[in-house]
């Protein structure tokens, strides 16, 4: 009784009370000899029985409550575990991905060391494993496919519909000695667990334990939840991977089923789906064979996704093609595609590039709405096509522009879609960096190597958004000569530059080449038409021809007769030392039926990372104004100083008009600047008369003469041994 004391005189026994109950007793005893226990000594052993009960108690309740507190965090981290494992299988999108969700929560989720997951193949008869971790590597082959009938675990948890639990080592090895021996390093004990999903079986999953473990039930049950989450997670990848086969065929069936041949061009093109939709997407390609032997080639991007989006790709991509076959440029083409997209419902903002190719011009004609810029590549440099850009299409925005751009033999371009340079949590300007050296990498191999060497790069890379690409080569063959025939006038020596450029950059010319010719032939071709003739009518001919590989040859022709050069050339006799400096060899060949002057100059080996003609990605509101055309001359008056800038190209054509004009914007001021920064060619016509109107201007007022170091102006200068600084300086003094 909790009131009860038992007390003979040589012991007492009294209860543990707690809380209305006894907990135990206390029995306290004296040897033989003492003295008895008395009343008083009871009621004492009492008050210790109540307060050792009391102290129990509250023992007992820690004690339980800190049974409670392990258990809840326990079962919170599992919980915890067990969300991330759902999370991480609801991410998944592949039986690959599954796997590797499932074996990589396992450990923190019931302290696993390894395991498999395998799946039954079509027709029943063999597991397949998907994923695994543990596997003895003499094992690792022969695991790989498992016969449904073979002596192991996972194949009999499949045979038989129920999990199979092996508590220990030798139990394992006795009933399952192959599956057994697969995990001989990792394994003890193991848990296989058939995945059953829909009422359909699956395959199964092992789970293999370092230690013996007896599997208390709700270890079994967490197992088994873990098991249906797999199985619920295979049966929406292998849903997902139908839907996304459904979706890739839709949208491969609306893109061209084959590619144009055209002579002298290689075209290949990709589109590749972006790995974590099943929806169509809206990004196409097309390449159109034009009746001039031209080839028309296209890329576009529907904003959207889905049927949608798929529908308006499909009109676009459509009309397009109806509006390039005619021939139309590509900036008439992109506008009336523009047009026809204001009545095509979500075609707003729809970006799109279209290109022109022409392999025996060796020219591109380009415009682009709203599209990322087109990609050159030639001999290992890259530049971006930025020029022939405007706004998207049916948004209200700027027309596209066309560009031309010449393209030397072996030279590719690619147009691609954003999904190419565009990646969740990197800038935009690295990913126009790492495409650009993709295509570099994979550019050895033609369009279609170029093409499965992006791929390759994109899916190594992680999730991307759909890529369509197309990528035309223009083949490495011979520039054919260019040959004029013109009359002996200074109107045609901007004719004579502009069409040499064009076949220079054919030929594959740097722009150090193309200066240096354009400025050796322009003093030929100038001579010839200030000397020769006398004043009366000629022509003149200029010829540009490679009769090898990396050399220009060009020739100056006429059929008049030059005059002797003067005893005291003064300012004049530049044009022939010009020629010497820039090119490796000049012949001059006077007889009395014409002279003929031959130049020769090899080109120099491209190669690198830098890219040619432009730099990466330019900033087209930072460009500078066009340095070419006809010279140009601007006029700022503050009092009495006069600041002159001078602009483009000052031959012997305009040279007069252009002196006429500085002195006009001259007259009057005491203090003059005059800057050749601007100025983008001169000829020797042109040193000359600048030479004497800087003398003039200098005798009249302080004179300033500007070009800056790295300009053509200041180059052209030096050429003939003449510092800009010293062209302020007056005349010196006739000699005695």
């Amino acid at each position: 009784p909790l009131d009860g004391v038992s007390a003979p005189g040589d012991a007492i026994v009294v209860p543990l009370p707690a809380r209305g109950r006894s907990l135990g007793s206390l029995a306290l005893a004296r040897g033989p000899g003492r003295r008895p226990f008395d009343a008083d000594d009871a009621a004492l052993a009492a008050e210790l029985g109540r307060r050792v009960g009391v102290s129990v108690d509250n023992a007992r309740l820690l004690e339980r409550e800190r049974a409670a507190r392990a258990a809840a965090e326990v079962a919170e981290r599992r919980a915890s575990q067990m969300q991330s494992l759902t999370a991480a299988l609801s991410g998944a999108l592949t039986p690959e991905q599954v796997a590797d969700a499932i074996l990589g929560h396992a450990e923190g989720l019931q302290g696993a060391s390894g395991g498999a997951l395998a799946l039954l193949d079509e027709d029943g008869a063999l597991l397949r494993i998907t994923g695994s971790r543990g596997v003895a590597d003499s094992e690792e082959e022969s695991f790989a496919l498992v016969p449904l009938d073979a002596p192991v675990a996972l194949a009999a948890a499949v045979r038989e519909g129920r999990p199979i639990w092996l508590p220990d080592r030798d139990e394992w090895e006795q009933r399952y000695p192959v599956g057994a021996a697969a995990f001989a390093q990792s394994g003890v004990s193991s848990a296989n667990l058939p995945l059953i999903a829909a009422g359909r079986t699956l395959g199964a999953l092992e789970l293999v334990f370092p230690t013996a473990r007896r599997f208390t039930p709700s270890e079994r049950a967490e197992a088994l939840a873990a098991a249906q989450q797999c199985a619920q997670a295979l049966e929406r990848a292998r849903l997902y991977a139908a839907e996304h086969h459904l979706a890739e065929t839709l949208q491969r069936s609306l893109l061209p089923p084959r590619l144009p041949a055209v002579a002298d061009l290689d075209v290949a093109a990709r589109y590749e789906p972006a790995v974590h939709e099943i929806a169509v997407g809206g990004d196409w390609y097309d390449a159109i064979e034009l009746p001039d032997g031209r080839l028309g080639v296209a890329v576009g991007d529907v904003v959207g996704r889905g049927a949608p989006a798929a529908a308006v790709m499909g009109q676009l991509r459509s009309a397009l093609r109806a509006y390039a076959s005619d021939g139309a440029s590509p900036a008439q083409v992109l506008a009336a595609l523009s047009r026809f997209a204001e009545g095509v419902e979500d075609a707003r903002l729809t970006t799109a590039c279209y290109a022109q190719l022409d392999p025996v011009g060796g020219v591109v004609r380009i415009a682009s709405a709203g599209h990322p810029p087109a990609l050159l590549h030639h001999d290992g440099r890259t530049v971006w096509l930025t020029e022939g850009r405007g706004a998207p299409l049916a948004s209200g925005g700027p027309a596209a522009p066309e560009a031309v751009v010449v393209v030397p033999p072996g030279s590719t371009l690619v147009l691609y879609t954003d999904g190419a340079v565009e990646r969740r949590g990197r800038r935009l300007e690295e990913g126009f960096a790492t495409f650009a050296s993709i295509v570099r990498e994979g550019a050895g191999g033609g369009p279609e190597g170029l093409c499965a060497h992006v791929v390759r790069r994109l899916l190594s890379a992680g999730p991307h958004d759909d890529v369509a690409m197309l990528a035309v080569r223009v083949a490495a063959r011979p520039v054919p000569p260019i040959v004029l025939d013109l009359p002996a006038e200074p109107a045609v020596l901007t004719r004579i530059r502009r069409d040499a450029r064009l076949w220079l950059r054919a030929a594959g010319a740097t722009d150090e080449v193309v200066r240096d010719v354009l400025l050796a032939v322009g003093e030929a071709a100038a001579n010839a038409v200030e000397h020769a003739y006398a004043g009366g009518e000629g022509t003149v001919r200029v010829e540009l021809r490679q009769e090898r590989p990396g050399e220009v040859i060009a020739e100056v022709a006429d059929r008049g007769t030059w005059r002797p050069p003067a005893a005291e050339p003064g300012d004049r006799g530049h044009g022939i030392g010009l020629m010497h400096q820039v090119m490796d060899a000049v012949d001059l060949d006077a007889g009395p039926d014409g002279t003929r002057v031959t130049l020769r100059l090899a080109l120099p080996a491209a190669g690198g990372d830098e890219p040619f003609g432009a730099p990466p990605m330019p900033d087209p509101a930072a460009a500078p104004a066009a340095l070419d055309g006809p010279g140009r001359v601007a006029v700022a008056r503050r009092g009495l100083r006069a600041r002159i800038s001078l602009a483009g190209e000052i031959d012997l054509a305009g040279v007069a008009d252009v002196v006429t004009r500085v002195r006009d914007g001259a007259q009057g001021a005491d203090d003059v600047v005059l800057d050749l920064a601007r100025v983008a060619y001169m000829d020797s016509a042109a040193i000359r008369g600048l030479l004497e109107l800087a003398r003039e201007l200098a005798a009249a007022a302080r004179l300033e003469v500007l070009a800056p170091p790295a300009s053509p102006a200041a180059r052209h200068l030096a050429l003939v041994g003449l510092d800009p600084a010293g062209l302020g300086a007056p005349a010196p003094p006739a000699p005695v």
